[in-house]
């Protein structure tokens, strides 16, 4: 379902907002990509609350901060999410 949220909105806010570019078009994107993980709360529990709200604190810096570039933005987004899918990964394997 939030995969199915996040793939339907992507495309709408883009085409509802076409004079977002640059930056704002990957801030736009990463932040849809954020809350769709609010939506995988029930499967997935805290851990993935705590995801969503760590892209979402960084997608807002990267709109608050002009000198906190794509690139960097990009990169910490795929960290967080490797970093918790790691922590998500050992906690089954312990369990």
């Amino acid at each position: 379902m939030a995969i199915v949220v996040e793939m339907t909105a992507i495309p709408l806010v883009l085409k509802r907002f076409p004079g977002i570019q640059g930056k704002n078009r990957t801030l736009v994107i990463l932040l849809i990509v954020a809350l769709h993980f609010f939506i995988m709360m029930p499967a997935f529990g805290g851990i993935i609350v705590l995801l969503g709200l760590l892209c979402f604190c960084n997608v807002a810096w990267g709109y608050w901060h002009a000198g906190y570039h794509t690139t960097a933005v990009s990169m910490t987004d795929g960290i967080l999410k490797a970093a918790v899918g790691l922590v998500m990964v050992s906690l089954a394997l312990l369990g």
